[in-house]
């Protein structure tokens, strides 16, 4: 791991620190360097293996926490009131708790009441805290960047001073939504369309100074181009609404059975508190909100979990700020006591109602592990940790395991078959994947620098070595999943 940290992404030939990210030799090469430096971090302090991935995911876990903790404390005002909040973020869910009454459904594994409710019916939804906090790693840095932003924009819209120190906030809160890019791109484009709308709406309503938007303008372009220029992707999803999967099976109103079945009437009771929030910094978060709703619903992602990561920090937090501010509201603008606590009566009912599939679901996988490295690969990567030198370059379809770079610090030519366009250069790294595959002695650029190809059953079978002349290829290493083989000069 702590390979992977120095030299994953380099070559030799120059410094540790001198990084080229993530161009070596001309080969374009990655790594996930900032799990792998904080875990190996650990694992030198004599910690655990489990422990050495578990402890960093907690922490920022916390992080998370602490930071939506602060929002909601300062619109609720009330410490009670903002845990009860936390709690709504990470078990959102819709009716699945009715499946809990079906003997079948409480016997299914499969079944947690989010994301399925039986073994034939799947909402494409999930758990935000076992889908997207614990099963995906982006997101643990992510989340943090885009709360700890909008954290960040409440502090300057409630400040009437706009001094220099307002100042910094506007600008922290622009480089910390450009980081986002490098961190999880996926949700990189609806959190710029966040804050591009909250600065018009700002703006609009004198605000936010002139000479402060054009600053933070400035340094949110620099900083995103040096990322791009160093990490080019494609952040544009394709268009399909994510209840497509709804009408395809024949289901009537798709839109609102999928809101029933994985937000429940988290919406509705959004909608409603609009009409009574008085506090106007919270009401300048509205429209982007929804437009940042509205983007998670109709674009989709190849991992479905990239529309919740996409919905969950950028509408819930303001959503359950809104829903908890309204009902205060309006239970102040009661003033017959019976009504009042009829009321009150009403909306705890509906928020149990809508957080209980939440907790069915928690309480049902939290015992359910699924190990996502594999025996195959631990194989594979011990054999190239002894088989192979530091200076050696591998070529790889796409893995999600990061076989090469992340666990044995070797570096990586891959191509995403996805995403396999150079935004930057126009380049096809796909084809040059596949030349190299046909004749390996006489690819362009990465001649003589490529030596082993990482092939696995993983991918498609037309991607398969076999397919191609295997007489410039020996294979070396072999297991159930894993296949390695080496250019013969």
């Amino acid at each position: 791991m702590f390979s992977s940290f120095c030299r994953g992404v380099n070559s030799n030939r120059i410094g540790s620190w001198k990084i080229k990210h993530p161009f070596q030799s001309g080969v374009i090469a990655y790594t996930r360097w900032m799990p792998a430096f904080q875990s190996y971090s650990l694992i030198i302090g004599y910690s655990s293996e489990k422990y050495a991935f578990v402890i960093p995911s907690v922490f920022l876990v916390f992080s998370f926490i602490c930071i939506i903790y602060t929002i909601f404390h300062f619109y609720l005002k009330t410490e009670l009131l903002s845990i009860l909040a936390i709690i709504c973020v990470f078990t959102i869910g819709g009716f699945g708790w009715l499946g809990f009454f079906s003997l079948e459904s409480r016997k299914d594994p499969s079944c947690d009441y989010i994301k399925s409710y039986s073994s034939k019916f799947k909402t494409g939804w999930g758990n935000i805290l076992l889908h997207c906090f614990l099963s995906l790693r982006s997101t643990l840095y992510s989340f943090p960047l885009i709360v700890s932003s909008i954290s960040c924009l409440i502090t300057y819209v409630s400040s009437n001073k706009h001094s220099s120190s307002d100042t910094r906030i506007l600008k922290l809160s622009t480089i910390l939504i450009s980081l986002i890019y490098i961190v999880h791109k996926d949700i990189f484009l609806p959190s710029c369309l966040f804050m591009a709308f909250f600065f018009i709406i700002s703006y609009r309503n004198n605000l936010i100074i002139i000479h402060d938007l054009i600053s933070a303008f400035v340094l949110f372009i620099s900083v995103l181009f040096l990322q791009i220029v160093f990490s080019p992707s494609n952040v544009f999803p394709k268009y399909e609404p994510i209840w497509v999967h709804y009408s395809e099976n024949g289901y009537f109103f798709a839109p609102f059975l999928f809101f029933i079945n994985s937000i429940g009437l988290y919406f509705v009771q959004f909608v409603i508190s609009l009409f009574f929030i008085k506090d106007f910094s919270m009401r300048l978060f509205f429209v982007p909100s929804i437009v940042s709703l509205i983007y998670g619903l109709l674009f989709s992602y190849t991992n479905p979990y990239y529309n919740m990561c996409v919905i969950y920090p950028l509408w819930s937090i303001i959503a359950v700020s809104a829903i908890f501010s309204g009902a205060i509201n309006i239970l102040r603008l009661i003033k017959d006591d019976e009504k009042r606590g009829a009321v009150f009566s009403l909306f705890t009912i509906v928020l149990f109602l809508n957080v209980f599939s939440g907790f069915l679901s928690i309480i049902k996988n939290i015992n359910q592990t699924k190990e996502i490295q594999c025996w195959e690969h631990r194989d594979a990567s011990e054999w190239i940790k002894k088989h192979t030198t530091i200076n050696d370059v591998f070529i790889s379809y796409y893995s999600p395991f990061e076989l090469v770079s992340s666990i044995t610090g070797r570096c990586l030519f891959s191509v995403d078959l996805k995403s396999s366009k150079n935004l930057l250069f126009g380049t096809n790294r796909f084809d040059i994947v596949r030349d190299l595959m046909i004749n390996p002695n006489t690819t362009s650029n990465v001649a003589g620098i490529v030596k082993f190809y990482v092939e696995s059953k993983e991918v498609p079978e037309p991607m398969h070595l076999k397919n191609f002349d295997q007489e410039k290829w020996k294979r070396v290493f072999k297991n159930d999943l894993i296949s390695i083989y080496k250019i013969l000069s």
